[in-house]
């Protein structure tokens, strides 16, 4: 009798661990895994750094990475597998750990291999906050900074941030996706909880995300930042409606009001989620008409030059003549939009399966939480006909993946070998498919070096509008967010994405063509019409050149 209670009490105690090392003593494999992971992540870094990638290396980033880095991320990969399937030891501390881990192997190379904050845009509208730091007031009616209008919350969390962290701007865009990437793992396996998930539900379901998270939206911005208030809400709503609780009202109040002076187009893909949840969830009527009151009051009030460039360009935003446009919008890289189609066709495959067999059994109406899930999707893939600059479906892929994610574990939890496979796929297509295309995102400092120069020591003069043919304009406004506008009232063209034409560089009063821009040229269109053009111009004159970075003007002007 006492020696069965004592089996007893060792089995409870087997199954439940109370701390890191109460498992089973095998269960200590894990640490071993994560720590000689780490070990060989940080070797392989300092194997590379400072990485410089260009536009014929294969696969960008991904070729420069040695047999350290991959020796410790299968590692790492089998021990995530492991982990998943090992029923009796389900600690949240070691699981944490583990995604911490794969949050490094996925997204610290650009923080800790490369010299500067990775990606043109972290540098601006986020540069912004210099002007609010000497001003101490945002100007919510100037014209020159919409990013203003749009999206005040990026500049006073920057101006909180660097004020009492005393922690330079440099510094904020280049280590912020490192607590981006903290927060999102720690999101998403709350999301799990929401759901109902075991803890190595919750522990897939963010191994999922994160792995499927293959695009440059981490960057630190309005995106990104907007990208956590989405999570959040998600778990906020899901909770109200499956667990029928208000304990989490309140927050997602807070939220959404934070959401709609964040980010447009994230806070218009919550409020239509909202909207078509409240047909099904009438006592979500308050939130509803909250949430649409906010928005427009904002917009309204403080913001009205945005929505008068929305009733302006609506004719623009509708594009209903081809609703799969998103096929080949701004994911023009070769290998990188096939990779990325791969996982969009991975979660549509198995999203339309798992309803047509939920349908056929009759259980899909009867199941609240997977409905959630497809309203999630019905709302998100509704923006598919709006144009939102040149990469909506990029971000509609972003959003999707968590209410997919969550759907396909929902129903499929018992099919190992499935989901197994499907960790398998998404941790070795990530790399490639998010690092093909490194050479354009990855900031050279011979660049910042040369927008320096262009941004504070080039006097244009005023008698005539100011034409800027440069593909990263964001550096420029870092070093000055009002290069053009303040001196002289004078307008700028910057081409952005875009291959400029022969017409085009000719009206350029400043031509800037650097490394950074061959790369781009060259990875994305395959050839370079810039340095095609100058080579048989004759029009132009070189004022400035660092040997990466050069800087033209026109004769004529």
């Amino acid at each position: 009798m006492l020696r069965n209670q004592k089996n007893i009490s060792s089995t409870k105690k087997f199954e439940y661990p109370k701390s890191l090392f109460s498992g089973p003593k095998d269960s200590k494999i894990y640490l071993i895994f994560v720590a000689i992971s780490l070990i060989l992540l940080f070797y392989a870094i300092m194997e590379i750094k400072p990485v410089v990638v260009n536009s014929t290396d294969f696969l960008g980033l991904t070729s420069h990475l040695t047999l350290a880095y991959w020796i410790g991320f299968l590692i790492l990969i089998f021990g995530s597998i492991s982990l998943y399937l090992d029923k009796q030891y389900q600690n949240t501390l070691i699981y944490i750990i583990f995604l911490l881990v794969i949050g490094l192997y996925l997204f610290g190379l650009p923080i800790f291999a490369e010299e500067n904050a990775w990606f043109a845009w972290s540098y601006h509208p986020a540069g912004g906050v210099q002007n609010i730091l000497e001003s101490k007031y945002i100007d919510t009616n100037s014209a020159n900074l919409l990013s203003y209008n749009s999206w005040p919350a990026t500049h006073l969390i920057s101006a909180f941030i660097i004020s009492i962290g005393n922690v330079s701007l440099g510094s904020l865009i280049k280590y912020m996706p490192l607590f981006w990437i903290i927060a999102l793992i720690y999101f998403t396996y709350a999301a799990g909880k929401i759901f109902n998930f075991s803890p190595n539900q919750s522990f897939l379901l963010s191994f999922i995300i994160l792995t499927s998270f293959i695009l440059f939206l981490y960057y630190y911005g309005p995106p990104s930042i907007a990208y956590l208030f989405f999570v959040m809400i998600f778990i906020c709503l899901n909770d109200i409606c499956i667990n029928r609780k208000n304990r989490l009202y309140i927050p997602l109040i807070l939220l959404i009001s934070a959401l709609v002076v964040t980010h447009l187009l994230t806070s218009l893909v919550v409020i239509v989620v909202i909207f078509i949840m409240y047909l099904i969830e009438r006592r979500l009527r308050t939130l509803m008409l909250f949430s649409i009151t906010v928005f427009f009051s904002w917009y309204y009030f403080f913001a009205p030059r945005i929505i008068k460039l929305i009733i302006d360009n609506f004719s623009k935003l509708i594009t209903i003549g081809n609703p799969v446009e998103f096929a080949g919008t701004s994911t023009i890289f070769q290998i990188s939009k096939m990779l990325s189609h791969t996982y969009l066709g991975i979660y549509i495959i198995l999203v339309i399966l798992i309803t047509l067999n939920m349908f056929y059994n009759k259980s899909l109406l009867n199941n609240k939480k997977s409905i959630n899930c497809i309203v999630w999707l019905i709302g998100i893939g509704s923006f598919l006909l709006v144009k939102y600059g040149g990469e909506i479906d990029d971000r509609l892929y972003i959003y999707s993946i968590i209410p997919a994610a969550t759907y396909i574990i929902l129903n499929i939890s018992n099919r190992n070998k499935i989901l197994i496979g499907i960790m398998v796929i998404f941790a070795f297509l990530h790399i490639p498919a998010h690092y093909d295309s490194e050479s354009i995102n990855m900031i050279y400092t011979t660049e910042l070096y040369g927008s320096k120069f262009f941004a504070l020591r080039v006097e244009p003069g005023n008698e005539h509008p100011i034409f800027v043919n440069y593909v990263f304009g964001p550096l420029l406004d870092y070093y000055h967010p009002l290069p053009f506008y303040e001196r002289g009232g004078i307008s700028a063209y910057v081409s952005g994405i875009y291959n400029p034409s022969n017409a085009s560089l000719e009206e350029s009063t400043y031509i800037i063509y650097s490394k950074q821009t061959n790369n781009f040229l060259l990875y994305v269109f395959g050839y370079d019409s810039i340095k095609l053009w100058l080579e048989s111009d004759n029009t132009s004159k070189l004022i400035y050149t660092n040997g990466y970075y050069e800087i033209y003007k026109h004769l004529m002007w």
